[in-house]
């Protein structure tokens, strides 16, 4: 039998039906935070049901992207000598409009603690496996907000915003979401039945107004 730790299978070429960048994020707010059911969760599988979660009450408050404004990475950074290996998460997303409810958000958000942040990716062929659609990030640790660099631009064609960048360090790289559809509906009523709530229209501006 091969050790958790050795190859069992490959990689080949599919076909180019993939897309880059995110649609939209939500983040989580209220309740005691979320926490993890009795039956834990399988690392190994990388996918999550949102009936695992426990939201413990709270809200998901969404943030809809402007087109390729918007991208999530992991960095895996690998020491031997140490034995370690740490993953970073990172999201960075652009806020347009410098006005006063965007500076209060960005107060709140940059005091908070333990973020839990929903991704949906714009990988919309996966609509016939619509598990590859949605990250979670910060599951185990949390994130936070790092930094946000508000600008007015130069000349009008600028852009006047705020560019935020969200940072979570983990033991394992985000989990796929596993909800039983393809649509909003289907990830609504899940976290919905997990006692937490998918918050929309937003309540901020990430596009031109």
């Amino acid at each position: 039998m091969p050790s958790p730790c050795q190859l069992t299978s490959g990689i080949t070429l599919s076909c180019r039906d993939n897309t880059a960048g995110v649609r939209r994020f939500w983040i989580f707010s209220g309740g005691t935070g979320i926490t993890t059911g009795p039956a834990g969760i399988d690392y190994t599988s990388g996918l999550i049901g949102v009936s695992t979660l426990l939201f413990n009450g709270g809200n998901f408050y969404l943030f809809d992207c402007f087109p390729n404004t918007t991208s999530y990475e992991e960095i895996v950074t690998d020491v031997p000598e140490n034995g370690v290996v740490a993953i970073e998460q990172n999201l960075r997303a652009i806020l347009y409009k410098l006005s006063v409810s965007q500076r209060n958000l960005i107060r709140t958000l940059s005091g908070a603690q333990n973020l839990k942040i929903l991704i949906e990716t714009n990988n919309y062929f996966a609509v016939t496996t619509p598990r590859s659609r949605w990250l979670l990030m910060g599951l185990e640790n949390g994130a936070s907000l790092i930094t946000a660099v508000g600008t007015t631009g130069t000349t009008f064609e600028d852009a006047n915003k705020y560019d935020l960048f969200f940072q979570a360090k983990e033991n394992e790289a985000a989990m796929f979401l596993n909800p039983t559809g393809n649509t909003y509906i289907a990830l609504n009523n899940m976290i919905n039945n997990a006692g937490g709530t998918i918050e929309i229209p937003s309540n901020a501006n990430f596009g031109p107004v």
